[in-house]
């Protein structure tokens, strides 16, 4: 798997077309369990290197996984909802919850990779020993040009009488899978590879 950009555009889709009952939980859990299956589908890649017990390592990942927890998410934008109600809050205000709530979802994704290379022990011969092992670690995104875009979206959205919610959902996944791919990956070598570090993206 990989990020997938018109998956998520079409699972908020769905999402904003299901609410026909004002029932607000249907957008809040809708939008942070798509969140969490874009970000799951994420493929990390990573650089990595550095002093581990056997000598000096140098590799990159082979394979990787990414898992988040979107209840987090969830609570933030059913709240930002539930205060909007009274009308005392602007569209400005649930954009920021949005962007807040997916700041909170990729700042608590565990990333996992496999990774292989080779190491130089501190007195050759052999000149080079094949390595492999595991890293964990997690992704840095900055959500704020997410925040920034949804405002611009609402403000747009005021005077449209048909096509919100396609609008609305294409927009926030560009404004998501632009953010993810932006994202930094940091890894930490654990076991035979503790002291090496992995640093890459995802796709």
């Amino acid at each position: 798997m990989a990020f997938s950009q018109s998956a998520l555009q079409a699972e908020l889709y769905s999402v904003f077309n299901s609410m026909t009952d004002g029932d607000n939980h249907k957008f809040s859990k809708g939008i942070s369990d798509a969140f969490k299956n874009f970000v799951d589908s994420g493929k990390p890649q990573t650089t990595d290197s550095g002093s581990i017990p056997t000598g000096t390592f140098t590799g990159a990942s082979t394979d990787g996984s990414m898992t988040s927890d979107s209840s987090g998410c969830e609570s933030i934008i059913q709240t930002a909802c539930e205060a909007m109600v009274d009308g005392s809050k602007s569209n400005d205000y649930i954009a920021e919850k949005i962007a807040e709530g997916l700041q909170d979802l990729t700042d608590g994704t565990e990333v996992n990779t496999s990774v292989s290379g080779t190491t130089v022990p501190p007195v050759p011969p052999p000149p080079t020993i094949p390595t492999s092992g595991s890293a964990k670690g997690g992704i840095d995104c900055d959500t704020s040009p997410v925040e920034a875009g949804l405002k611009a979206c609402f403000s747009a959205m005021v005077d449209m009488t048909e096509g919100g919610n396609m609008y609305f959902a294409s927009e926030l996944a560009r404004l998501t899978y632009t953010c993810l791919t932006s994202g930094t990956v940091n890894t930490d070598g654990v076991g035979n590879l503790e002291g090496s570090k992995g640093v890459g993206n995802a796709s």
